[in-house]
Order: C-alpha cells, then sequence, then structure tokens
C-alpha cells in the first residue's frame, strides 16, 4: 500500500488527536492482538506505536482510477509526484476504509479499527487507490468498530 502525495502534500505535526481508520485480520489466537494485511506488523489494541517515515519517488500507481492515473502520469514532473511507503497508513473516512475492505477477496477475515494519530506525530494526508488517507509515525487503535 502507498500513499500517494505532491508537492502540496507537505508533512504535518498533529495539533490534535486525527481520528483515523485502518483495516487490519484479527488474530486467531490472542483477541486483543491484530495484524496489518500488507506488513503483518502486529497491534494491540490502545497501545501507542511509533516507526519512521520514508518518502520516494516512482510509486507504483496501480489500483488508481483512470482519472487519478491520468492526472498523477500527465503532471508528474509538474507535482513532483512521490510514494509514501513506510510508516502507519490508515484511511480518513470509515466509508472509504468498509468499500476497501469489502473489496478484498479475505474480507470476512478482516476488520476496521478505529485509531488515533496521536497529538505531536508527524503524518502525511494523500491517496490511496481511489481514498483519501494518512501515512504518520505514530498511531494507537482504540477500538474494532465493524
Amino acid at each position: 500500500m502507498c500513499l500517494i502525495i505532491t508537492k502540496f502534500n507537505k508533512p504535518k505535526i498533529a495539533q490534535e488527536d486525527i481520528k483515523c481508520y485502518k483495516i487490519l485480520f484479527k488474530s486467531s489466537v490472542r483477541p486483543n492482538l491484530f495484524y496489518a494485511p500488507y506488513q503483518s506488523f502486529n497491534y494491540e489494541l490502545g497501545v501507542t506505536y511509533h516507526t519512521n517515515i520514508s518518502v520516494f519517488y516512482n510509486c507504483n500507481t496501480f489500483g488508481l482510477s483512470f482519472f487519478r492515473y491520468i492526472f498523477y502520469n500527465l503532471f508528474d514532473k509538474f507535482l513532483d509526484v512521490k510514494g509514501v511507503n513506510q510508516g502507519f497508513h490508515s484511511f480518513v473516512n470509515l466509508k472509504d476504509a468498509i468499500k476497501e475492505r469489502n473489496s478484498d477477496v479475505d474480507y470476512k477475515r478482516l476488520v476496521i479499527g478505529e485509531c488515533i494519530i496521536p497529538k505531536g506525530a508527524k503524518y502525511y494526508k494523500g491517496a490511496y487507490s481511489n481514498y483519501d488517507g494518512y501515512v504518520s509515525n505514530s498511531i494507537k487503535i482504540n477500538k474494532i468498530i465493524c
């Protein structure tokens, strides 16, 4: 999963907790243990996690809608399109997280966590596929909502 950003998407510092949503697999062994579908990183409810964020050029635009794909390719040099790969990925909107989860062949095993990007965390806001998203250097999963 790669968050697409442009030169207009500068890194920000959260001035307050930011609510967001994350797609996770539920552990079959421990009820409060979850893991990320792409990187298999383990999460426990209520624990705040920290990592680094890495930004790079030439992010794979596979999965973008046709309009966004053309837009990003035509204006790549002007917009200085980059991808954010490393960091905690999350969705801005619950409805987008639900749509993305339900499009997965393994959707019955996936849950959506309501999370926060804690105050003081560094984050980017950009686009995944057809959805708005964040990548942050810190995240906390508060509860599973569906």
